[in-house]
């Protein structure tokens, strides 16, 4: 019997005309990383640039996009191990009681937050 792929949620797309407008701005965000000596880069996070009201439209919404982006990833991820629940049971098991029924409620639970 073969299963099918798990439907995905699509992740949205960046429209070019966004892409165009954060290349306009890249200058604004490399002086405020240069101005946040401070910063420490390898936390993973971005300073917010400091921009004039347009580009900072762009920017908001780029950083939307790729957080709605980021939820679609998660969502994804466990309609997946959703799926193997009916494809490969026995990946679930293990000696522990009721681990299957857990596991199970922790994913339904994780996706609808």
């Amino acid at each position: 019997m073969e299963q099918s792929k798990p439907k995905r949620i699509e992740e949205i797309s960046i429209p070019d005309s966004l892409k165009k407008e954060l290349i306009t701005i890249k200058d604004a965000m490399m002086k405020t990383f240069q101005k946040n000596a401070k910063w420490d880069f390898t936390c993973g996070y971005l300073p917010r640039p400091e921009l004039d009201y347009i580009p900072d439209i762009y920017w908001e919404t780029f950083c939307f996009m790729t957080e709605i982006n980021e939820v679609i990833e998660n969502l994804n991820l466990v309609i997946t191990e959703l799926s193997f629940l009916t494809t490969y049971p026995e990946l679930w098991r293990l000696p522990v009681k009721s681990r299957l029924s857990k596991k199970y409620t922790l994913l339904v639970r994780t996706f609808f937050l």
